[in-house]
């Protein structure tokens, strides 16, 4: 039985979900770029409740010491009943039964230690943001006299942002296109953090020539976990 509850705790942890007060059409705080809210929740392991979530392992800890008590508890109270009855029995507790104990515990460790080294491992795995969160990456940009891009990039999404990919186009002066929805994918020096800015660049490998122009549209971006 702590066996299966053992597995059953692991296979469904406790959650920790963060979300910002603008993703829930809250006013956002004087001052603030917006506040962050946290939520908890049960879960499948290999399916986080969203992008951002996080296992809350102090809140699974926990579990597994009262799980761990409970069965030891139950096991103790049954072999002090059972070495009652069977007095005049040499071996109340086979071999067999001490084995299967511990293939059991093994086995429930081995469990948890996988789930956890999952987890750990996928926390740090770059993913592509769905749309709705890449909607929320916006800045402003512009390009130099040496063939870069500069983009000053505000991080709306609950994910840590290590990539942003832009589109862009560039027109003569009759409006004709010369480059036409040309993606590059523009680097932070370091990851940016959800609801905070920072500077994106990229080489271009061109410069605007007299009478041209250019736009450019925010079209994909890469993050993980905080």
């Amino acid at each position: 039985m702590g066996f299966l509850l053992l597995l059953v705790a692991t296979l469904f942890p406790p959650w920790r979900v963060s979300y910002s007060s603008a993703g829930l059409g809250l006013p956002r705080l004087p001052g603030l770029s917006g506040s962050r809210s946290y939520a908890s929740s049960y879960g499948f392991l290999f399916k986080p409740p969203s992008g951002a979530a996080t296992i809350e392992l102090s809140r699974l800890a926990v579990e597994w010491a009262l799980i761990g008590l409970l069965a030891s508890g139950l096991f103790f109270l049954f072999r002090k009943s059972t070495g009652e009855e069977t007095a005049n029995v040499k071996y109340p507790i086979t071999m067999r039964t001490k084995r299967l104990l511990l293939i059991s515990a093994a086995s429930a460790l081995a469990i948890c230690g996988a789930g956890l080294s999952y987890h750990l491992a996928t926390r740090k795995i770059v993913r592509d943001l769905p749309p709705g969160e890449v909607a929320k990456v916006t800045g402003s940009a512009h390009m130099t006299n040496y063939g870069s891009i500069e983009l000053n990039a505000y991080n709306g999404s609950d994910l840590v942002l290590t990539q942003v990919t832009v589109s862009i186009s560039v027109l003569d002066a009759e409006r004709n296109a010369v480059i036409s929805n040309r993606a590059y994918r523009l680097f932070p020096s370091y990851g940016l953090n959800p609801q905070s800015s920072r500077k994106f660049s990229a080489d271009l490998g061109f410069t605007l020539e007299q009478g041209q122009t250019w736009q450019f549209t925010i079209v994909g971006a890469k993050g993980r976990p905080e």
